[in-house]
């Protein structure tokens, strides 16, 4: 998260020593950072392997930012996060409450890929979108085939303009249909299809996928903090590795979706 971008320089060099080889970028939209390409340089030199940036991907469909990343080399990251939450230009105008921009992302998406920065996809999922999660798989594949490996699947944090909006928080049950169904079109079309286990959503909603959710230890967004759970689940096999729901979303929906998963 970029918030001091002097001091983050002046900092940079001594992560590496310690024995941190890998760097996120993120908050808001880094893009939007006027010396992103100079912080990206500086943490390669620093010794960092791995530069993951988030990003909407917007940018990148400007030919003039583009170069600003490429010209001098060492600017562009390792790989990319790109988040959707629609796929027709309606949807994106009422979800993001601006006029435009998804065009832009797409472009953006392609113009990463283009640059041979690998990216994965995520479609963060709300009460307003769940119709579109298989037709947005299909839409991947349409649009870039076989050049994205990977997609994920996020259930909105209830923070922020989401809990503003709290109508737009799906119950668990809600989205394991819709979500279940995604999961299996992007298995068919070859896709690595994956669920963070950091949004809070547990797999006792999807039993029979059990293979798309990340654990904790591959998972660094999986921080338990705002999260909890009931007693009840120290009865699932999947306690020691679950981080709970978002307490918002109990305080919410309250507990009864949650139901232990018993040994197989």
């Amino acid at each position: 998260l970029i918030r001091d971008l002097d001091r983050l320089l002046l900092d940079l060099p001594r992560f590496p020593r310690l024995g941190v080889s890998r760097l996120l970028i993120t908050g808001g939209e880094p893009t939007l950072v006027s010396g992103l390409p100079g912080l990206i340089r500086a943490a390669r030199a620093a010794g960092f392997e791995d530069i993951e940036l988030q990003t909407t991907a917007r940018r990148f469909a400007d030919p003039d930012y583009r170069a600003t990343m490429t010209t001098p080399t060492g600017a562009l990251p390792d790989r990319a996060f790109v988040s959707f939450y629609a796929i027709d230009l309606e949807a994106y105008q009422v979800i993001a409450r601006v006029p435009a921009g998804l065009d832009e992302r797409f472009a953006g998406l392609g113009a990463l890929l283009d640059l041979g920065v690998p990216v994965q996809i995520n479609f963060l999922m709300l009460r307003a979108n769940l119709p579109e999660l298989t037709r947005f798989v299909d839409e991947v594949h349409r649009r870039y085939g076989d050049r994205v490996r990977s997609l994920t699947f996020s259930a909105v944090a209830p923070f922020s303009l989401a809990w503003t909006h709290r109508e737009q928080i799906p119950r668990l049950s809600e989205l394991a249909g819709p979500l279940a169904e995604a999961l299996d079109r992007a298995r068919e079309l070859g896709y690595e299809a994956l669920i963070p286990s950091g949004c809070s959503l547990p797999r006792c909603v999807l039993p029979a996928h059990e293979a798309h959710f990340l654990s904790g230890s591959d998972d660094p967004s999986s921080a338990s903090m705002g999260k909890s759970k009931p007693a009840a689940c120290r009865r699932c096999r999947h306690d020691a590795t679950c981080p709970g729901v978002w307490d918002r979303y109990r305080e919410l929906y309250g507990d009864d979706e949650l139901t232990p998963v018993s040994e197989p």
